[in-house]
């Protein structure tokens, strides 16, 4: 392409681009529907004051009272968080103990400490057979 057309190019693209913000800005609220400062001042003076709100440990008081005090479907979430050991930190723990597994080579020596065993039990199956074959019942 040459450097003409590729200014004609960009020209297009900041035009169509102006006119995506051009579109926006036309929805934006008029400045009579926007809130003014005596409005918040107002909306702040009916705020409760302190002596009427919860510290975050009375919220959280009140809410294990409320959990204690639920339906015993709900007893599950607890006995589900005892059952992880209450570890407020579940996923971290189960990851580290996954990064602990065992290695490929690790896993592949074992299959085949697992195969030998199986291949001599079948081995010890196979002499046993063989031997009450051999005997003679008196």
């Amino acid at each position: 392409m040459s450097l003409s057309g590729s200014l004609d190019t960009l020209r297009q693209a900041i035009n169509n681009t102006l006119g995506v913000i051009d579109g926006k800005l036309r929805n934006k609220a008029d400045k009579a529907e926007v809130y003014t400062r005596g409005d918040v001042d107002t909306a702040l003076a009916t705020k409760a004051d302190k002596s009427a709100t919860l510290t975050p440990e009375q919220v959280d008081a009140r809410l294990q009272a409320l959990i204690d005090s639920a339906p015993a479907s709900l007893d599950t979430l607890n006995e589900l968080a005892a059952a992880l050991g209450d570890d407020p930190d579940f996923a971290a723990t189960v990851t580290t103990a996954l990064a602990a597994k065992a290695t490929t080579a690790q896993l592949a020596d074992l299959e085949s400490r697992v195969g030998d065993g199986f291949t001599q039990l079948a081995q010890a199956f196979d002499d046993g057979a063989a031997l009450i074959t051999s005997t003679t019942g008196a």
